[in-house]
This record gives C-alpha cells, structure tokens and sequence, in this order.
C-alpha cells in the first residue's frame, strides 16, 4: 500500500501542527513530515513534552509522522571552518535525532 504524506510546509504558519495534522486526514493523507525550525512550535528549543504530546495525539488519530526534516544546516554546516556554526550544525543534528526518537519516525 502506498501511503501518502504531506510536509508540514504546505500550511499557513497561523495553524498549529494540531490543525495541520487535521486538515492533513481530513482530504486524505495518511502523514506529515515536521520541520526543525530557529524558533516555533518544533525548534531546538522546544520540550521533548511537548514532541510527545505530537505523537500522542497522531497515535490517537491514527496519523503518522512520517519524517522530520529542517534546513538549518544550510546555515549551520557541520563543515564550516568555524567551531561555533559546526557545534549548532551538530546540535541540530542531535536534536532531530532525539525528536525523530521520540516519534519513532526518519530524519531527513
């Protein structure tokens, strides 16, 4: 069975990730694929709570996470020449890994 996923990028920034993952099932995708952003609902920042409360509620809805993706390491290479921008591209990475965890799902 092929299943269909949509990324989180094809909603308006006004809704939540609640919203969107409703919207999502409502015309008929099977999942979404998060994004790791600076700042927002799913950020470096964010509580691993509060990733849990994503899985739940997918699980409750019978939606997957099919993916977490970001674009932060375009601006933090882990191949920059300078410590800084290496050690956020590295954290970046360990985030979407312990998110990607949580959520039992692929980092991309």
């Amino acid at each position: 069975m092929i299943k269909k996923s949509i990324n989180r990028w094809a909603f308006s920034s006004d809704l939540n990730i609640f919203d969107c993952i409703d919207f999502a099932k409502k015309v008929g995708f099977d999942g979404i694929e998060i994004n790791l952003e600076d700042v927002g609902e799913i950020s470096l920042e964010t509580k691993d709570k509060d990733i849990f409360k994503i899985k739940n509620y997918c699980e409750k809805n019978s939606f997957e996470i099919s993916s977490i993706c970001q674009l932060l390491l375009w601006k933090y290479p882990i191949t920059s020449s300078l410590l800084k921008v290496r050690e956020m591209g590295f954290k970046i990475i360990r985030k979407m890994i312990d998110y990607a965890n949580i959520l039992n799902t692929k980092v991309f």
